[in-house]
């Protein structure tokens, strides 16, 4: 008996039977067995025909079919093409009746053997076709198979198909193998590539460093043009290392201490007039932060400072000359 087929029974509609009701996801065929398909009545749960009308019929023959969906899964070896390999291919397909006069009278209630037949022929179709690497195309191309199998059934209705394609052992260790050569393959490339962002990278870090350490070159010149031999001090005060009092005070306690050498100096006669006036004079041009007037002074530098001065404008006059 066909899968769908749950009852198949003699029918006899007598004056005072009711006329027969189909249960939930069942369905119902009465028809007459000398005449087939011809006269024939279905009965689903959503109709309730007139009692004269089964009556007229004078059907001799019930049968009940299930209208429940179906599923079947079936497994399969196909062989890979160049090699001894297989694909274990699973194909599992859930479907239901669609036509009960067909299904019963035209197919003989074999329409899942019709169904089975195509997904075979489908199957053959792609044996020794796919390599060991293309079970992706295997399974787009059984897809459509199954597909045309039931559309040439039209008695049946293709509720859902899965279909599992996998390696057979051996080729799976060829593939996980390949795999592994692949994957270190891509590892040296991306080992290569990262090689060569790391050395840019360092490159671009050198260089970094080269114009951190130019313009730190810059900036000490520029301290020790504007401040001299106190350059380093400045330095700490720009940083924050030390405020403007502190900056002042030491200023002040430097121009201090040089003064006292050079009076000390000049007391002792270690040094002549002119070099104590050269130096004093190098003490003021080298620092703004003390007043002409709080600048100190030395015995003889004034006059020392209008004699040279006199001297500078004599050679200029004997150059004119």
């Amino acid at each position: 008996m066909s899968g769908f087929i749950m009852r198949t029974e003699k029918f006899k509609f007598g004056i005072l039977d009711k006329v027969p009701i189909a249960n939930a996801d069942e369905c119902i065929l009465l028809y007459r067995k000398e005449r087939g398909e011809n006269g024939s009545m279905v009965i689903d749960p959503y109709t309730k025909p007139l009692s004269a009308d089964v009556r007229r019929g004078r059907y001799n023959m019930k049968v009940t079919f299930t209208m429940k969906e179906k599923t079947s899964s079936r497994n399969f070896n196909l062989t890979m093409t160049g090699c001894d390999f297989y694909f274990h291919v699973q194909i599992t397909v859930t479907y239901q009746l669609k036509n009960v006069k067909e299904y019963f009278f035209e197919d003989n209630q074999e329409s899942e053997k019709i169904m089975n037949e195509a997904i075979k022929k489908c199957l053959n179709k792609n044996d020794e076709k796919w390599g060991i690497r293309e079970g992706n195309e295997l399974e787009k191309a059984l897809y459509k198979g199954v597909d045309k199998a039931f559309q040439k059934c039209h008695s049946l209705l293709l509720k859902n198909v899965q279909i599992n394609v996998s390696l057979d052992e051996d080729a799976l260790k060829v593939m996980n193998s390949d795999k592994y050569t692949d994957i270190e393959i891509h590892k040296q490339k991306n080992e290569a590539r990262l090689e060569i962002v790391r050395k840019e990278q360092e490159e671009r870090v050198l260089e970094s460093e080269h114009e951190v350490q130019r313009k730190k070159a810059e900036h000490l010149q520029h301290l020790a043009e504007v401040f001299g031999e106190i350059a380093p001090v400045a330095e700490e005060h720009l940083k924050g290392n030390m405020d403007g009092k502190e900056f002042y005070q030491y200023i002040k306690e430097k121009q201090k201490r040089d003064l006292d050498f050079l009076e000390k100096f000049k007391e002792n006669d270690w040094i002549s007039d002119r070099d104590a006036s050269d130096t004093l004079l190098g003490i003021i041009k080298n620092s703004n932060f003390i007043s002409k007037d709080r600048q100190p002074q030395i015995e003889g530098a004034e006059e020392r400072q209008i004699e040279q001065k006199e001297e500078e404008n004599s050679l200029e006059d004997g150059d004119s000359i």
